[in-house]
């Protein structure tokens, strides 16, 4: 890990950069036994499949920066311009098999050699400008921003079943692109009474392009397929939304206030889907548009009877845009006739509707112990509509579908404690039940638990800041347990969590512009798994990362 910050004021008081670089390589820990796995060659030999064995599957390249420009041209103006680039290139998926235990995959290879990949490019440009009017401040945010992606895998082993092989070299290449304006206008008071005012507006102009491309990586004279295109497609997809903003603040008392908000959103969405291809049935084309308006709406209370407690209430709504669904051609999709996907039971749709929520929370913040100490707790409850599932039907393609409603209650605590000059904590812990409150037709029934929700979680930090040798030194423990959760609704399957870390760091500063420090991540080398696919079912996991232990020295340059 490389990291490199500099900070240089250009005009006094006035005009400053600074610009942060860094550069990360993180070793893989999944092995490639595709080469010496008896299984795997039998099914390269019958299709002329390249395979191989490596280590350090999964590594992956971090390289980026940032720089920002603060422009005060006068007290009350103050203009911030930052520009963020990032680039992430990754060698293999960093997935198991749990079929060939541990950390272990058997992927073949593209016929070139090359292997899985994944790659993502983000560029990202705002400028805040912020002005001060005394009894009012205007703020504009100006954003552009650019992603690219692609994810290049071997999928055989979950299509060859399909096609009544056990495996087939077969590649999907998944590339993606976004290119995104966003403007948000806010006019803030700052008036001396009792009510205060916030009203805005905000737009955004969205397009994003997807694109699948589905070939045989095999040899050309042992392809089932004839050498036929087996599936390619392209969706262009546009959104673009307004909405308005307005929120008013009241002091009750002095130690009493409430807030009350509303935003009013409009939005467009198009679409543009292009298949084809042996397994799409030939050549597809669709249009499609949706739109949607509404409001949401805000209420809270505060009361702060101390600078040492706060207690509040919040009812909040939110949303996330629906919008049309990819064409999934009926003709490969229904073999019956009977208008629903095989192997899901519903009708193939038209739209993915937006997914709503309302959530309720109560808390209160204290400091106590004359300052050596602070305690946050809340509970709340959020209900949740229309959330989207991703399903895989028998014909191969992925749906989304709008499951039900849900609600989730929980509790969590937090704080931190300085129990001596030396010595101080911090804690946190949380419980929540998530599950479907209505059943989904062909994904869940009322009752079932949320996929990837585990019940209890809970971290401790403990640290000691002391003198060694006249310098500044300290040592610090971590200690982290996550419950257990599926990764599907009908917890089906093996669990993943219920795994508990333990992270050290040490550091002193050698002087006072050089500092040292060790650390050790995954102290105890726990083997937890984070994540296990259902979407698939064909037996792909995520592992925590192994102990890994590291050297860190920085050093301050200049005044």
């Amino acid at each position: 890990m490389l990291q490199g910050v500099l900070n240089m004021p250009v005009i006094k008081d006035t005009l400053a950069i600074r610009v942060v670089a860094y550069d990360y390589d993180n070793s893989g820990f999944y092995e490639n036994v595709a080469g010496s796995n008896p299984d795997k060659q039998i099914w390269a030999g019958a299709f002329g499949g390249v395979t191989t064995d490596s280590q350090d599957v999964g590594s992956d390249q971090y390289t980026g920066g940032r720089i920002s420009v603060l422009w005060q041209p006068t007290d009350n103006l103050t203009a911030n311009l930052i520009h963020i680039q990032q680039d992430i290139e990754q060698s293999g998926i960093p997935e198991s098999l749990l079929a060939l235990g541990e950390t272990r995959r058997a992927p073949f290879q593209r016929q070139t050699g090359a292997g899985e990949a994944l790659t993502m490019d983000l560029d990202l440009t705002n400028l805040e400008i912020n002005w001060d009017l005394g009894s009012f401040v205007v703020t504009s945010s100006t954003s552009v921003a650019e992603t690219e992606e692609l994810q290049d895998r071997d999928v055989g082993m979950y299509f060859g079943p399909l096609l009544g092989v056990d495996d087939i070299p077969l590649y999907l290449a998944d590339s993606g692109g976004v290119d995104s304006v966003a403007q948000e206008l806010r006019l803030n008071t700052q008036f001396d009474g009792r009510w205060q005012f916030l009203v805005g507006a905000f737009y955004q102009d969205l397009e994003r392009t997807l694109g699948q491309d589905f070939v045989f990586e095999g040899q050309p004279d042992l392809d089932p397929f004839g050498g036929l295109l087996l599936f390619e497609s392209t969706l262009v997809e546009t959104v673009e939304q307004i909405a308005f903003f307005g929120e008013v603040t009241f002091d009750l008392t002095d130690s009493l206030s409430a807030v009350a908000g509303i935003r009013r959103y409009d939005f467009d969405q198009t679409a543009k889907d292009q298949n084809d291809g042996l397994f799409n049935g030939g050549f597809t084309s669709n249009s499609l548009s949706s739109d949607d308006s509404g409001n949401t709406y805000k209420l809270g209370l505060t009361y702060a009877p101390s600078d040492d407690t706060t207690v509040y209430g919040t009812f909040a709504q939110g949303f996330r845009l629906g919008g049309p669904h990819p064409l999934i051609p009926p003709e490969v999709c229904d073999f019956d006739g009977d208008g629903l996907i095989d192997g899901v039971g519903v009708p193939i749709p038209d739209t993915i509707a937006s997914d709503e929520l309302d959530s309720f929370e109560i808390g209160a913040k204290f400091v106590l112990a004359n300052g050596r100490a602070t305690l946050n707790v809340a509970a709340y409850q959020v209900e949740w509509e229309g959330i989207p599932v991703a399903q895989v039907a028998d014909c191969g393609f992925e749906l989304t579908l709008n499951a039900g409603e849900a609600e989730s209650r929980g509790v969590e605590i937090e704080g931190q404690v300085l129990m001596s000059d030396i010595w101080s904590m911090n804690y946190g812990l949380s419980y929540v039940s998530a599950e479907l409150t209505d059943q989904a037709p062909g994904l869940g029934e009322s009752g079932d638990r949320l996929p990837g929700s585990p019940e209890f979680q809970m971290s401790v930090g403990l640290q000691a800041d002391f003198d060694l040798m006249g310098r500044p030194t300290y040592l610090r423990t971590d200690v982290t347990h996550i419950g257990e959760y599926f990764n599907n609704l009908q917890e089906a399957g093996l669990e993943a969590g219920d795994y508990t870390t333990i992270n050290l760091r040490a550091g002193i500063n050698v002087t006072e512009k050089i500092s040292l420090s060790v650390f050790a991540r995954n102290l105890t080398n726990e083997d937890g798994l984070t994540w296990i696919e259902t979407e698939l079912g064909d037996g792909r996991a995520n592992y925590l990362r192994p102990r890994t232990i590291g050297l860190q020295l920085r050093a301050m340059l200049g005044q």
